[in-house]
């Protein structure tokens, strides 16, 4: 490869060797950092100086020949071709010194050797250089052993009148053994000295094009001196990792090679350190005292500070570093690659240690702590719990386990060993809810045994509860009650228990009445407002299932929204329970509002599983507003934040909401996809089964398969009898079953049931009574739907549901149609095309008619009750 920006470094040499020619002898001592080019310098010097006739004697001195005597002077004349009689003489002095020092009291004690082998060694060079000029080059001289130097020193003293030349190359920083000499080489007038700096940018540009081209040189001269910082070696390396790899080049294998070949070089503090810093990377900028950073690798390496210093300057003098940064990512890497995994491991313990005495944070520190090989430091568990908690606000799922596993693998106590265990799942549950089926054994054991503090109890009932696991949740209440509220106050556990037991009945209404809760489980005056906060949305829910709500509920429920905004995990529960009361009371703007505020929130909290369910609400109230385009997105938008799987029984509600919206917007093969997601058995036993039984219902029902249908519909009318949960703003079955019924010709079945629900209590809230009002003209003679379909029409957009006033608008279009009046019909028809384009829902004319059942069955005329529904019919 061709040497560039060292024109000037070799035209010293050169100097020198012109005087070699002119039998002046002299010395040249080339310094600089590990990998500099000094090698490659004097590789282009020899082929200069060997072209002109001289005779050259070349070694390279390594660290590990130290400790042999006279080694560097012994591989020197071995180069020589001397003629048998001196070999002999070579081999006599050499044998001579070897036994000399094997004598000497002190090893390294070279100051007295015998005369004659100094005198010895001389004469031999001088023989050599009798025939010619003699150059004698000796690589990284600094690793000769005492011994030669001392043969070398004396032979410099009277080297002037002589041909020879001697080239030294040494590194930046110099072993103390070796000063002495190379003090005594400065004391000499005719000793020259050429420093080697790193490359200039135009310096690795040069390597560039030698080896790539003129045109790569200038387009990869600026990332390459980055990289390299202008290390020959380096620049060397990425010339072959360019060459060897497509675009765009990165650094690759010889690069990290090259590294590590640098680093070898180097001392073993200056190794010692790149391996420290490589394993701290940014952490080294943690601490929060102003000399953290000396101070920290100090202490992590157990060096003085000066030795700190030299060590960051040699490795900013190789190019390796930008002051306490590793230039590029790929050196770091190349470093802990050369590592092995206990050395790793120790140094990231005594990262840990020192990072904490240090007041790095808490995530800092843990990482260490992980991946070190122990963490038993008094303070390690508290530390790691809470960069867990550090790792959750910044949306870090599996750095946060990983930081809790190791907690727990710390800890012998099993009352901490539950906490951390809670804490896990906790962690798992807010990113990916299917993970904590893993914990729920060991936790129900925790629980049973009265390890765990209400609060855990909580959790783990709430995580329970998720995947529909009745029969564990009310062993595990058991047990609370016999251990007398665990590790909390028995106010606390009691008001959770009676919290707990509610949300069970919310969701599974089937459970026994004998488990329902008291009510005297909340009288405590020391139970926190937070608490008594949780019971009342709980209570709210309940009372909105029973049919019982008014308009302070409502207000009260906006305030404990307001309040709330997902302050914990727990607050998750309660904001969904007024969310879903707003639904369920129809007030869906209000609700809509909320679930919006709320899932920015979780999406601000990075907590994908709340985003997720509150998501499936926000689907639920846009299908129930008639949105169906936008309900599909958003409960596409749940199933990918949290996959089916993942869901348990509350797959229900997103799923639900696919259905419906798919099956309004005539996506029937995307519906029946959405329909063979797996679905626990349980969910049938829950409310969400009562809404997936509709949803699938509605899907029979517009592909035609209506016995189906009617089979979903009765189903769920059956189980909603059977719990005592037969409101129609929760599923309006009778609605759904009559219209199986029309489109069966049972005319007077499907009017019975419509007459049903009309006369259902509290249906003043929602915007079933548009929809029976709308079913029920079906059944009617054309003269007569007008009046109920008009009611239906102005019912509906006072609730603002526009998919239902899409169907009444076109089915009052057909009607006036029917009855001669084309115009008024038209008039309809193209508002209820203008709002089936804002619901997203296949054309309306279509839709009716698959509602509604030909005239050829028979127009019954007026039926008698309508007179003791009086309400149910415009005057």
């Amino acid at each position: 490869m061709t040497l560039v920006d060292r024109a000037g470094e070799l035209a010293v040499l050169n100097d020198a060797f012109t005087d070699c020619l002119e039998s002046k002898g002299g010395v040249v001592v080339v310094s600089g950092a590990p990998a500099s080019g000094k090698t490659a310098l004097l590789q282009a010097f020899t082929r200069q100086a060997g072209t002109a006739g001289a005779v050259i004697l070349d070694t390279i001195a390594a660290p590990g020949e130290r400790s042999q005597p006279l080694g560097v002077i012994s591989q020197l004349l071995g180069g020589a071709r001397l003629p048998a009689a001196d070999s002999a003489r070579v081999v006599r002095l050499l044998d001579d010194g070897v036994r000399f020092a094997g004598e000497a009291l002190e090893p390294e004690a070279a100051d007295g050797i015998p005369p004659h082998i100094l005198r010895g060694f001389h004469d031999v060079l001088l023989e050599l250089a009798a025939r010619g000029p003699l150059v004698i080059v000796i690589d990284d001289a600094h690793h000769s052993d005492p011994f030669s130097l001392e043969c070398l020193l004396h032979s410099v003293r009277r080297l002037r009148p002589s041909g020879v030349m001697m080239v030294f190359t040494e590194t930046a920083r110099l072993p103390q053994d070796y000063l002495r000499f190379r003090a005594e080489l400065s004391r000499t007038p005719f000793c020259r000295h050429v420093r080697l700096d790193l490359l200039s940018q135009d310096g690795v540009a040069g390597m560039l094009a030698g080896a790539l081209g003129p045109s790569a040189g200038l387009s990869l001269a600026p990332s390459c001196y980055t990289i390299s910082g202008g290390n020959p070696l380096l620049v060397k390396a990425l010339i072959e990792d360019y060459q060897a790899s497509s675009p765009p080049p990165a650094p690759g294998d010889a690069f990290r090679l090259a590294v590590s070949s640098c680093l070898y070089r180097c001392d073993a503090a200056a190794l010692a350190f790149a391996r420290a810093l490589a394993i701290l990377g940014e952490d080294v900028h943690a601490s929060a005292r102003e000399d953290s950073h000396a101070g920290v690798m100090a202490e992590l390496l157990d060096l003085d500070a000066e030795s700190v210093g030299q060590a960051v300057s040699v490795l900013n003098r190789i190019g390796m570093l930008d002051g306490y940064r590793f230039r590029h990512d790929a050196a770091r890497t190349a470093v802990l690659d050369a590592m092995l995994h206990g050395e790793r491991a120790a140094l990231h313990g005594r990262a840990a240690r020192v990072l904490h005495d240090y007041g790095a944070s808490a995530i800092v520190v843990a990482r260490h702590l992980v991946a070190a090989d122990g963490a038993d430091w008094p303070w390690a568990v508290q530390v790691l719990e809470e960069a867990s908690e550090q790792a959750v606000a910044y949306g870090e799922a599996d750095q946060a386990v990983g930081f809790l596993r190791r907690a727990h693998d710390a800890c012998a106590d099993d009352t901490q060993r539950a906490r951390l265990t809670t804490a896990l799942a906790r962690v798992e549950w807010r990113f990916a809810p299917s993970r904590v089926l893993r914990y729920l054994p060991d936790l129900v054991v925790h629980a049973r045994e009265g390890r765990l503090a209400w609060p855990d109890v909580s959790a783990l009932c709430r995580y329970l509860t998720w995947h529909g696991r009745i029969d564990e949740i009310m062993g595990v209440l058991d047990a609370v009650e016999r251990h007398g509220g665990q590790a909390g106050t028995w106010d606390e556990a009691s008001s959770g228990l009676g919290m707990t037991r509610l949300w069970l009945f919310v969701l599974f209404p089937e459970l026994p009445e004998r488990l329902r809760p008291a009510g005297a489980d909340f009288q405590s005056g020391d139970v926190a407002a937070r608490t008594l906060d949780h019971r009342w949305t709980i209570d709210m829910l309940t009372g909105v299932l029973s049919g019982n709500v008014d308009e302070g509920m409502l207000t009260k429920a906006e305030q404990i929204l307001q309040e709330a905004l997902l302050r914990d995990e727990a607050e998750l529960g309660s904001t969904a329970a007024v969310v879903a009361s707003l639904i369920y009371v129809g007030k869906l703007e209000h609700a809509a509002v909320w679930c919006h505020t709320l899932i920015k929130e979780a999406a601000h909290r990075h907590a994908p599983t709340w985003q997720a369910l509150l998501m499936a609400l926000q689907a639920f109230i846009q299908v129930r507003q008639g949105r169906m385009a936008e309900a599909e997105e958003s409960a596409r938008e749940a199933l990918t934040l949290v996959p089916a799987r993942g869901w348990g029984v509350f797959v229900g509600l997103p799923l639900t909401a696919m259905l419906l919206a798919t099956t309004a917007m005539g996506k029937y093969e995307e519906t029946s996809r959405y329909l063979r997601v797996a679905v626990p058995d349980v969910m049938f036993r829950s409310i969400f089964g009562l809404h997936y039984l509709q949803a699938r219902g509605r899907y029979y029902l517009a592909t035609e398969r209506h016995h189906a249908a009617l089979a979903d519909f009765q189903t769920c009318g059956k189980l909603m009898a059977t719990w005592e949960l037969d409101l129609p703003t929760v599923v309006p079955w009778r609605t759904d079953a009559a219209q199986a019924l029309i489109a069966l010709g049972k005319m007077h079945e499907a009017r019975d049931l419509v007459y049903e629900q009309l006369m259902r209590p509290r249906l003043e809230y929602c915007n079933i009574r548009g929809v029976s009002l709308r079913i029920l003209a079906v059944t009617r003679a054309p003269a007569e739907r007008l009046p109920l379909l008009r009611e239906s029409k102005e019912t509906l957009q006072r609730n603002g549901d526009r998919y239902e006033l899409t169907l009444t608008v076109a089915e009052l279009a057909r009607a006036h149609r029917e009855l001669g009046d084309e115009a008024k019909a038209q008039e309809l028809l193209t508002r209820a095309h203008r709002l089936a384009v804002e619901c997203g829902i296949a054309p309306p004319v279509a839709q009716s008619r698959r509602a509604v059942v030909p005239h050829q069955c028979g127009s019954p005329g007026r039926d008698p009750r309508d007179s003791k529904c009086p309400d149910a019919v415009a005057s």
